[in-house]
């Protein structure tokens, strides 16, 4: 153990010495009675009643007497001026630290707790048989004797033994574990704020508070214990041992305690559950101990496992950073696999806080991995290989890319991710090969071809997905090969004792090995149950989409038959009204018809009379002149005879101009086809341009690289003279020391000459290249220059009707055909697509 944690163990010892009974009791805080302490009457008399019913249960205990004593408590709690609100349930829920409590509530506390302390030092009767009914009556009084009491006056002298009693119940074990939790929940939330860690000065000012010291001694306490049993249980002591156990011989019979241990385990557990940020807090000040680091990670997997939701909160501290800085340098196997089996609940919670600096933490986990898998096979079979399996299974579900990437090169992807690092070279032939193993029993990563690295280390890629999702898709990726480690393995965490024994460290990591089994089985259930709560989600959102889409089609069909009705009754008002009106027209014309018929009748006698005498005289004017009209018609029929040839030939012109005009139409669209050609023709000297840009640019970088190529072969005819040079002096110093019979010294090491080569290859491969390009560029130069100028409009230069000839445009290079106009033909009209 450090030093620090030391001297809190030493100061707690010292205040867990057991008092003799007989002895002179501590003194009293107080020195005034119930009836002298300044309160109002009223809630004196109910304190002195409490006091009363308390000591007729220290010389007589029972259960009527000890029912009769909690009937005053609450009497005396209930009163309004004390000011304490009595929750029902789990009263530990609802304690703030940061409330004071009233002044009548802090006076009556401090007398009850000095005068119960005088009773149970006065009584006669066993303490085994009080303790109980104490422990009862002080988490009744809790609320108002205040922590500080309960740490001062009651915890060395009963809720320590209390909880290393074997002989206590369950349901009184539980009431002195409540008790332990609620004196370690009197600490005010600000002394858990994060320090900075570049800022040296606040961990020199920061002097935490009595109740935080409480708080970590109870841990201490219970990482001391925890040790003591486990040494206890072993065999054989070494010297350091004995010597330990004859310094603390008076704490080691409670501390060694199974009972004691079990109960500061609950205790701890239930005061994660309820401030998980303090504990957390709590386990980071303690973990620089080396010697506790086992038990700090075994309450940390079981806090893991029982409120994964909170794993979060572990950026609050720097336990992760600790916990990884240790994984990377521990030499035990135990707590490599511990510190593993952590990462693997953790992770999955905070896939943005390791992204974050451009993804420091992500090189912090690559870099835990590589600690795993360089295991020694022979401590890795039995230890770290299903854990180092996980891990593999997890940073390749979460990392594909960058974790391909540290596979293939360690150093450079560390330090692109800002991890600047000193890496070890030697491990990657190991690290790689063993990984490859591991790559056998997983599937392809879809994100390997659809993500790229940026992707993966940006925080809004996990928005969107849970924690129980992430794990599941990981473990969706490993597949179990026959001869291959499973994820299922036995015991990541538990190394074979060497005698064959089970020993309590041995137990402890079975328990822990079982919550990381639970805690993965709830990740996945946990995933089962979102996915099948989105079946059923989906499905009643289909069902519901299904019953709108027929009451939209009924309403729509009733609509229809509405408005059909509508459209049918107004046409038939209308209809009726058009008969209404239409038959009084009727009649009012007929009558009028009638007055006229009347009229004309009278009208027409005497029009007839004028008319006949008129037609008289017509009948004979159109007799005459009928004579004339047969004369007349002889005459034209003659003329038309004579006038057939020229109609026919009037036809004839008719049907040419028809013809000149369909002509005229289609020349109109050839014209429109040709200045589309025409475009084209601008598109691909467009291109043409910039083609000819490209060729200048590779003859450029042509240019360049044999430049770089002449640079490269005369730093290997100078490199090549050196070598010359130093073999000359080589073999001088040779021939002088073989003259003096000393010592061979070790040679100078060859010339790569494998490196020479291939830069004289480059060479080559870059002269071949820049030959190439200039002829490419000469031939596109000689085509450029065979283009004539255009024409004007209308008529094809030359080399345009070459080019978009039917010949010509067959032989094209087929790039070129997705979007070209159609080519004219020589006689004018378009030709066949």
């Amino acid at each position: 153990m450090g030093p620090r944690s030391r001297q809190r163990l030493a100061a707690a010892a010292s205040r867990r010495q057991p008092l003799e009974r007989g002895a002179m009791p501590p003194p009293s805080f107080a020195s005034q009675s119930i009836s002298q302490i300044n309160v109002p009457r009223g809630i004196s008399q109910l304190a002195k009643e409490v006091k009363q019913q308390a000591e007729n249960f220290v010389r007589a205990p029972s259960s009527n007497q000890l029912e009769a004593c909690h009937d005053a408590i609450h009497a005396l709690l209930a009163d309004p001026q004390v000011g304490v609100d009595v929750a029902e349930g789990n009263w530990l829920l609802h304690i703030d630290a940061a409330v004071e409590r009233s002044q009548v509530c802090r006076t009556v506390g401090e007398r009850l707790s000095a005068d119960l302390f005088d009773l149970y030092y006065q009584a006669k009767v066993p303490p085994e048989q009080l303790r109980a009914g104490i422990l009862s009556i002080l988490e009744a009084l809790a609320l108002c004797l205040g922590a500080k009491h309960m740490i001062q006056d009651w915890w060395d002298v009963l809720i320590v033994p209390s909880l290393a009693s074997s002989a206590l119940g369950e349901a009184d074990m539980a009431r002195a574990v409540r008790l332990t939790v609620f004196m370690m929940m009197d600490v005010s939330p600000s002394e858990y704020e994060k320090p900075d860690a570049n800022d040296d000065s606040n961990e020199a000012m920061h002097v935490p508070s009595p109740a935080w010291q409480f708080t970590q001694s109870v841990l201490d306490m219970y990482i001391q214990s925890a040790y003591l049993l486990e040494m206890a249980q072993a065999a054989d002591d070494d010297e350091e041992q004995e010597q330990e156990e004859a310094d603390t011989s008076v704490n080691n019979t409670i501390l060694a305690q199974p009972s004691l241990t079990r109960s500061l385990s609950s205790a701890l557990a239930l005061f994660g559950s309820i401030r998980p940020l303090p504990f957390l807090h709590h386990l980071d000040e303690t973990f620089d101990n080396l010697s506790a680091q086992s038990t700090i990670l075994s309450l940390l997997v079981q806090f893991l496992h029982a409120h994964s939701m909170h794993a979060y909160l572990i950026m609050s501290t720097h336990l992760l950073d600790k916990l990884v800085s240790t994984l990377e340098t521990t030499e035990s196997t135990r707590i490599l696999a511990q510190g593993v089996a952590c990462l693997l609940m953790i992770v999955p919670h905070i896939p943005m806080y390791l992204v974050r600096d451009g993804g420091l933490g992500v090189a912090n986990m690559f870099r835990v991995y590589a600690r795993a898998i360089y295991t020694p096979m022979t401590e890795l079979d039995s230890h770290t290989l299903p854990s180092a399996t996980l891990l593999f299974t997890l940073l390749y579900g979460l990392f594909p890319l960058h974790f391909l990437a540290f596979i293939r090169a360690p150093a450079a992807t560390l330090e692109a991710l800002g991890d600047t690092r000193l890496w070890d070279d030697l491990v990657n032939a190991t690290v790689q090969s063993r990984s490859l193993s591991l790559f056998r029993c997983h599937l392809v990563h879809p994100n390997l071809a659809t993500h790229d690295r940026a992707a993966e280390l940006n925080p809004k890629t996990w928005q969107s997905s849970e924690a129980s999702d992430r794990l599941a898709q990981c473990k969706s990726l490993y597949v179990p090969q026959p001869d291959g480690p499973g994820l299922d393995a036995p015991s990541p965490m538990l190394a074979p004792d060497a005698k064959g024994g089970t020993t309590f460290s041995d137990v402890t990591m079975l328990r822990n090995e079982l919550r990381f089994e639970l805690y993965m089985k709830e990740q996945l259930l946990i995933h089962i149950g979102r996915l099948h709560r989105d079946r059923i989600t989906d499905a009643a959102n289909e069902a519901e989409q299904q019953n709108l889409q027929h009451t939209i089609r009924a309403l729509q069909a009733q609509l229809a038959t509405l408005q059909t009705r509508l459209e049918r009754q107004r046409s038939e008002v209308q209809a009726t009204s058009g008969r209404h009106v239409q038959w009084e027209r009727e009649l009012n014309a007929k009558l009028s018809t009638y007055r006229d018929e009347r009229r004309q009748r009278t009208v027409l006698v005497q029009q007839l009379t004028r008319d006949l005498e008129q037609s008289q005289r017509t009948v004979a004017q159109q007799a005459e002149r009928i004579s004339q009209m047969g004369e007349r018609l002889f005459n034209l029929e003659s003329e038309l005879q004579l006038a057939a040839p020229r109609l026919e030939r009037l036809q004839g012109y008719d049907a040419t101009v028809r013809q000149l005009g369909r002509r005229l139409t289609e020349w109109e669209d050839g014209m429109v086809l040709m200045q589309a050609q025409r475009e084209e023709m601008d598109k691909l000297l467009m291109q043409w341009e910039g083609m000819q840009l490209a060729v200048t640019n590779s003859e450029r970088s042509a240019r360049k690289h044999s430049e770089e190529a002449y640079r490269l072969a005369q730093d290997v005819g100078r490199l090549q003279s050196e070598l010359v040079t130093t073999r000359a002096l080589a073999e001088r110093l040779r021939a002088r020391l073989e003259e003096a019979a000393l010592p061979a010294q070790p040679r100078a090491p060859p010339v790569d000459l494998a490196e020479m080569e291939a830069l004289r290859a480059r060479n080559t491969q870059l002269e071949m290249e820049m030959l190439n390009l200039r002829a490419t560029l000469d031939l596109q130069r000689t085509n450029n220059q065979s283009h004539e100028p255009r024409t004007e409009w209308g008529v094809p230069a030359p080399h345009e009707v070459a080019l978009f000839s039917p010949n010509t445009l067959a032989a094209r290079d087929p790039v070129w055909e997705d979007d070209a106009v159609p080519p004219l033909s020589l006689d004018g009209t378009p030709d066949d697509m």
